[in-house]
């Protein structure tokens, strides 16, 4: 209902997503370029970046109208909190989990990688944080597994053949070394006292996909 919410607001414009970039199925195949096109479609330059099962907290909304208001063009990173049935999870063996959300276009050179796409900030821009944590709902356990299937295919069309030395390296040593630790700290998180923790069905689906990925 993302459409039908957002055309509530007469200062909302919005655009229709680029077909070729589209798969059959309707899902993003290079998200990198589908966020390039919406900065260059953009009246202004400081760009809020939020997804369509995301919110904005009023705290954060506070915070960018401050620095908007400052003026002084710059790269914030936001502390993404995931949230579970409603929970908002204090404890996760995936935190802290960080991305830049908030930026002036200026700062930067666009969003790079058509899968897991991130923001190539220009040589010499200072990047700051955010005081407010965004809240990330995930879909149901049962959901998560077709989501981790299509990040899978898309990743392997995107390398193709590589050399051995570097499967060895960038594939096979990385992610065993993230799923280790990844398993390390949710056993760690689970025998000592806190907040709200991550349900362990999320947080091994996510090291088996990181298995999987070798």
């Amino acid at each position: 209902g993302t459409r039908d919410i957002a055309a509530r607001f007469p200062n909302v414009r919005i655009l229709d997503q680029n077909r070729a970039l589209i798969a059959a199925d309707g899902r993003i195949t290079d998200f990198a370029a589908m966020r390039n096109e919406s900065i260059a479609a953009a009246t202004y330059d400081w760009i809020l970046v939020v997804d369509a099962d995301e919110g904005v907290p009023a705290s954060m909304r506070d915070e960018v109208r401050a620095i908007i208001e400052n003026n002084e063009p710059g790269v914030f990173i936001a502390s993404r909190k995931f949230v579970v049935n409603g929970i908002l999870i204090e404890r996760c063996s995936g935190y802290p989990s960080e991305q830049i959300r908030f930026f002036h276009r200026s700062q930067t050179h666009g969003y790079v990688k058509a899968i897991h796409e991130r923001l190539h900030v220009k040589e010499g821009v200072l990047q700051r944080r955010m005081q407010t944590p965004l809240p990330i709902p995930l879909p149901p356990r049962a959901e998560l597994q077709p989501k981790y299937d299509r990040y899978l295919a898309l990743e392997v069309q995107r390398v193709g053949t590589k050399p051995m030395a570097w499967w060895l390296r960038w594939v096979l040593y990385r992610n065993l070394r993230g799923a280790l630790g990844l398993t390390l700290r949710t056993l760690w998180i689970r025998c000592t006292p806190g907040g709200p923790a991550m349900p362990l069905d999320y947080e091994f689906a996510y090291i088996r996909h990181m298995l999987r990925t070798i």
